[in-house]
């Protein structure tokens, strides 16, 4: 499981995760990390948008206090920048 929520205003994100889930951040991770110098990007989504890297259930008995009104994440879109070539 890797599921991805935000607070009801977007501006803090929680990150619930077990084996699996770090798994395959982990794998995600390292994929972008081989890119050759390259600018690279990957996508992890929800079955509501045609994947199923992320689970889209809310975390209801995993959440801060005052999270009632959390947001699942659908997509999570990463990159990967080279440093510039000095």
């Amino acid at each position: 499981m890797l599921h991805l929520e935000t607070n009801e205003g977007g501006d803090r994100v929680f990150i619930h995760a077990d084996e699996a889930g770090i798994v395959k951040l982990r794998e995600t991770l390292e994929f972008l990390s081989h890119s050759q110098n390259q600018p690279e990007h990957d996508h992890l989504f929800t079955p509501a948008w045609g994947g199923s890297e992320l689970d889209e259930a809310l975390q209801q008995d995993r959440r801060d206090l005052g999270s009632e009104k959390n947001k699942v994440v659908h997509e999570v879109k990463l990159y990967f920048w080279p440093e510039t070539q000095k």
